[in-house]
């Protein structure tokens, strides 16, 4: 019979000092576990310990990438794991972008007093047609140019009554010998581009009429510069206008003085009397 193996037992340090070993191999186990765990079970809680640390190692890269971690359970039964909060996306709350651009305040009529002083020749620029040529002196209260080549020499009738004015033709001229006059029919247009015929006295005889004499120099100075005449006493007083940087803009139907009175002799305008036997003659001879 073979002799039963005696038991031999380690002393109590030796398995002291193993379970330091495995403790400090294992961190997190209690040393009690440790002390108590069979020699051949070892091994196996080494690769679990192993086990355990890598899969911790790796969910706490799965964390800091903002993986999804496992979820826990109890007793079998997974614990309702609250969602993460997500940053409240704040593209919902923006406008659309469109092409529109956004709308300007706009200012009044006095933020921009160039606009405001501009004419309506400014605003539409055209060129005017001449329809009428009237015969009249200048107002008192406008500004006038005379044309320096479109100006000629008649004899025209005034009527006192009717304030028409007539052109006396040479055949007639002996009827009205004592209410013609003897005038320059100038071409002359006003600050406003208002085309008219003013009809300027000459001066005859030795002593001339002082109205007569300052139309005529009042015309003349009209034809450099812009004049405003005024009726002071029994002749015309003639200002200057300062700021003579306007030009005048003349009609381009008026080539010279045969054009200027045809146009005015026109259906409408001033009447020629060529007869003695017109009505006009007719009157002032008593022949009517």
């Amino acid at each position: 019979m073979t002799a039963p193996t005696p038991e031999i037992h380690q002393p109590a340090d030796h398995h002291a000092g193993r379970a330091n070993q495995e403790s400090a191999a294992a961190p997190g186990v209690p040393q009690s576990l440790l002390t108590n765990i069979p020699d051949n079970l070892m091994p196996t809680i080494d690769i679990n310990i192993h086990l355990t640390e890598q899969r911790q190692y790796s969910e706490q890269l799965e964390k800091c990438d903002g993986a999804e971690q496992t979820a826990p359970s109890v007793g079998g039964e997974p614990i309702a794991k609250s969602e993460p909060q997500r940053a409240a996306d704040t593209t919902e709350n923006l406008e659309l972008v469109t092409s529109e651009k956004p709308k300007v305040k706009e200012g009044d009529i006095f933020d921009n007093l160039i606009a405001l002083g501009r004419t309506l020749n400014d605003l539409t620029p055209s060129q005017k047609i001449l329809t009428v040529l009237p015969v009249r002196k200048p107002k008192k209260d406008e500004w006038v140019r005379c044309h320096s080549g479109i100006a000629t020499p008649v004899n025209i009738y005034e009527s006192s009554e009717t304030r028409e004015t007539y052109l006396i033709l040479p055949a007639v001229l002996e009827a009205f010998e004592t209410v013609v006059r003897h005038v320059r029919m100038t071409l002359t247009v006003n600050y406003a581009g208002e085309v008219f015929i003013w009809p300027v006295p000459i001066p005859l005889g030795a002593k001339p009429h002082a109205a007569h004499v300052s139309a005529f120099a009042a015309a003349e100075a009209a034809t450099k510069s812009w004049i405003r005449i005024a009726w002071i006493g029994n002749a015309y007083e003639v200002s200057r206008r300062q700021n003579n940087a306007k030009n005048p803009e003349w009609p381009a139907e008026i080539k010279d003085a045969s054009s200027m009175l045809r146009f005015a002799c026109k259906a409408g305008g001033i009447e020629i009397i060529d007869s003695p036997a017109h009505p006009v003659a007719c009157e002032l001879l008593g022949l009517s």
